[in-house]
């Protein structure tokens, strides 16, 4: 009678265990389908701004104004692997009149 109850305690035990493994594992899945969720928006967040950084650079080629405006930002726009390169294009010769 003793061997029926010790295997009783033993399998309430194992089927406890199961269950707590079995929860955890569920949570577990659910943060990591949350963290993929919050990688795809800071990716299409990053596109964004890479985008509106390059129009940016390519707008300042013609409005000096405007690269004074985005000149802090060129060490971020590196980080991004952005080329800030604000040279004229070839033939082309830099407005004097404009500071």
């Amino acid at each position: 009678m003793a061997l029926l109850f010790l295997s009783l305690v033993i399998n309430v035990g194992l089927a406890y265990q199961y269950v707590k493994l079995a929860r955890m594992a569920r949570q577990g899945a659910s943060e990591i389908l949350a963290l993929n969720e919050r990688v795809a928006a800071a990716n299409r967040d990053r596109a964004v701004l890479q985008a509106l950084a390059l129009e940016s650079i390519k707008y300042a080629a013609t409005n000096r104004e405007m690269l004074r405006a985005i000149s802090p930002f060129f060490p971020t726009f590196q980080r991004l692997g952005i080329n800030v390169n604000t040279n004229p294009p070839a033939g082309q010769r830099p407005n004097p009149s404009r500071p």
